[in-house]
């Protein structure tokens, strides 16, 4: 009759020889778990989410997402998320560029703090239409504050009546968050769900960071 019996012996034995099985196994239901907890946990809509995204520089994202955010809450409380990214153009690398171009692509990016030249270059490859949302709008409203606009812009706003761009040289507020905004413009790119949320997000950067800002 065979002997079953177990030992410390074989169960030493059994685990010299078969723990990469259990290794595959504790990965295996680990990925199960990461896979069910992304496929259930709450995402909201995306006329809810808010991207801003800094490719003129170097930034701290996240300290100046935290510093944005209650802001951004008290102004517009149905947003639910708010997102700094920063993509580094100034460094000419190749995936800066074809990261920032996938996401422009996917529809990301409601604000856009960009080089002049990039800006620019975006208005010329449209190929129909407008590519920025007019914050001239905004503007008379009071929700981008005119006190904080550079000249060049109140005087374009005043002979054209619309502004696409934003001068962000008055953006010197930001430096404490390691952001060179010099030769730089915000602006919304169109076709986003949150035009309204990201023309509140550019008025408080201007006022929060503007030239004589608070």
């Amino acid at each position: 009759m065979a002997d079953i019996r177990l030992t410390r012996r074989r169960i030493a034995n059994h685990f010299r020889y078969t723990r990469w099985w259990y290794l595959v196994v504790a990965l295996l239901c680990a990925f199960g778990l990461s896979a069910l907890f992304s496929m259930t946990r709450y995402r909201p809509p995306r006329e809810h989410l808010l991207s801003f995204y800094v490719t003129s520089g170097p930034v701290f994202a996240e300290q100046l997402q935290g510093a944005l955010w209650p802001e951004l809450q008290a102004r517009r409380p149905e947003q639910e998320e708010l997102t700094v990214v920063g993509i580094n153009l100034r460094d000419e690398q190749m995936y800066a560029r074809m990261q920032y171009a996938t996401y422009l692509s996917a529809g990301e990016g409601d604000v856009l703090l960009l080089d002049r030249v990039e800006y620019d270059r975006l208005k010329m490859d449209a190929t129909e239409g407008e590519t920025f949302v007019d914050l001239g709008p905004a503007v008379h409203s009071g929700m981008i504050p005119r006190a904080k606009l550079s000249e060049m812009d109140a005087q374009m706003l005043e002979q054209t009546g619309a502004l696409y761009a934003v001068s962000a040289d008055v953006l010197t507020g930001l430096m404490a968050f390691g952001c060179d905004t010099r030769g730089a413009v915000l602006t919304a790119p169109l076709n986003r769900p949150n035009t309204e949320a990201a023309e509140a997000l550019i008025g408080i950067l201007l006022d929060r960071y503007g030239e004589g800002g608070t």
